[in-house]
């Protein structure tokens, strides 16, 4: 190009020699911020030498006294207010199977034993589970371990998968191993009899858990459900009540809504239809979804608003089932914390 050109160009298109100009600043300051995020990295890879574990299970002992942990009882059996649910251990979020997978990858069997010593030192002195995941692994090895809490777990009396062995085949195996507390007729079974009508099937399934001569629950996601029950004089030594209908199935959500949910329902005012027949029930009451499986979990203010609307809407005896995933945070001393602030008689 001739130095007429060049200056004729110069002259007459700013705004190419406007561009030329940006492109060569964002070049250099493109290189400059490469510089610094590459020694942000190394500073941070120094500050990881030495740790065999990026994902650390966090612990906060020193912020909390668990001989403040509120009690209440079932049978003659203390029992804490607050109890440790399992559905985070197995992967069941109740929020899709990636936050699902995100849970069972954190939760190795070490961190799950790890998980119920650190509970225990916590105050926490039983734990909800059903026959799920590695439980006949993680559950003897505590308790090997020197481990002392209680087990609360949950029975599908009448099989109705190939995963659930008929409570009959089964017990004679799994009572020795686990050794629960107490056993409690899962709550989808318990539901699902109530929808269909059959609650003779319910009562013939806790005849079956009573036999084993332990404290007997049935759960329920439907408070007509526990009204029922009560009403007609069900043997049970307390219930599981959860604060939304979780186990509603979607189809049955069409004339209230008028189509089908994609997903689970967790209406707002689930919870006050829930505890208002929970306060009229003189059994225990174990409360679990108490932060909607995790949706109520944005914020520490929320976390601190469930817990606490929770237990002034439950009676004195009654105790929450919370599930933790102490992947970020110390979920354990923080539902401590709050159930000591908020569960005290």
């Amino acid at each position: 190009m001739s130095n007429a050109q060049d200056n004729h160009d110069k002259q007459h298109n700013p705004r190419r020699n406007f561009l030329k100009a940006g492109l060569a600043a964002g070049a250099g300051l493109a290189a400059a911020c490469s510089v610094e995020v590459k020694r942000d990295f190394e500073t941070e890879q120094q500050s990881l030498k030495g740790k065999s574990d990026l994902n650390p299970f966090p612990k906060e002992l020193n912020t909390i006294n668990p001989s403040q942990m509120p009690m209440t009882k079932i049978g003659n059996v203390p029992v804490s207010r607050l109890v440790m649910g399992s559905n985070p251990l197995w992967g069941y979020s109740h929020r899709g199977k990636l936050l699902g997978s995100l849970m069972t990858d954190f939760y190795t069997n070490d961190r799950v034993v790890e998980l119920f010593h650190h509970a225990e030192a916590c105050g926490l002195n039983t734990w909800q589970s059903s026959l799920s995941g590695a439980i006949k692994e993680c559950w003897p090895r505590y308790k090997d371990e020197g481990g002392t809490m209680n087990l609360d777990l949950l029975i599908h009396p009448h099989a109705r998968t190939s995963r659930s062995p008929a409570w009959t085949e089964a017990s004679k195996e799994i009572m020795p191993v686990l050794k629960p507390t107490f056993v409690a007729y899962h709550g989808q079974d318990v539901d699902r009899a109530f929808r269909e009508g059959n609650m003779d099937e319910v009562r013939d399934g806790l005849k079956m858990l009573k036999d084993e001569g332990l404290p007997t629950a049935c759960s329920t996601h439907t408070p007509a459900c526990l009204e029922y029950m009560e009403e007609k004089g069900f043997e049970t030594d307390f219930y599981m009540c959860s604060f939304y209908e979780a186990s509603k199935p979607r189809e049955n959500w069409i004339p209230e809504l008028g189509e089908k949910p994609l997903h689970e329902m967790y209406l707002e005012n689930m919870p006050q239809r829930m505890t208002k027949v929970i306060r009229q029930v003189p059994k225990t009451c174990l409360c679990y979804k108490i932060l909607a499986a995790g949706r109520l979990t944005d914020s520490r203010e929320q976390v601190d608003k469930c817990f606490k609307w929770a237990f002034e809407n439950i009676k004195p005896q009654d105790a929450v089932i919370v599930g933790m995933f102490p992947k970020f945070w110390d979920q354990v001393a923080e539902s401590v914390r709050l159930t000591v602030q908020y569960g005290q008689v």
